[in-house]
């Protein structure tokens, strides 16, 4: 089965995800989701993004609608990062389509914040949203690893 493993990352956190996975399953090719690879040839499409302020990030939402028709064809892992386990539901069934929602095995990958890379707004809004005042890292392994299998 030829798996590709695509992600778009903002600070670094989905991707260090997809190359956890990446380094799991023999033979995977990985890309970012900017590098507009042809899924076509591939059987199973493991797809990382990140949840910001209560919607997966608009790349990955345009690349689900854009690619939906290919994608309901194939074995499809969705992996999310984002610390605010209370959106983390309620943001996957606003942001995505409920055909892919309902076809996708959806994990949830942890998060990672590093206050040092965050503008002032966006410190206060994570501060207000999930009440973080320094850096944090939660990484959930045995979650990615359901993809490994399904």
């Amino acid at each position: 089965m030829k798996t590709l493993i695509l992600y778009d990352t903002k600070y670094g956190f989905t991707e260090k995800c997809a190359r956890y996975l990446h380094e799991k399953l023999q033979g995977s090719t990985i890309h970012k989701l900017s590098d507009n690879v042809d899924i076509t040839e591939y059987d199973k499409i493991l797809l990382g993004t990140y949840i910001y302020v209560g919607e997966i990030n608009e790349n990955a939402s345009n690349f689900l609608i854009q690619q939906k028709n290919k994608l309901l064809s194939k074995k499809l892992g969705i992996f999310c990062a984002g610390l605010n386990k209370n959106e983390f539901s309620n943001a996957l069934q606003e942001s995505i389509d409920p055909e892919i929602f309902y076809h996708a095995k959806i994990v949830h990958a942890g998060g990672k914040v590093t206050l040092e890379n965050l503008t002032f707004f966006e410190r206060r809004k994570i501060k207000k949203r999930i009440n973080v005042s320094e850096d944090i890292e939660e990484f959930y392994p045995k979650n990615l690893d359901e993809l490994l299998v399904f």
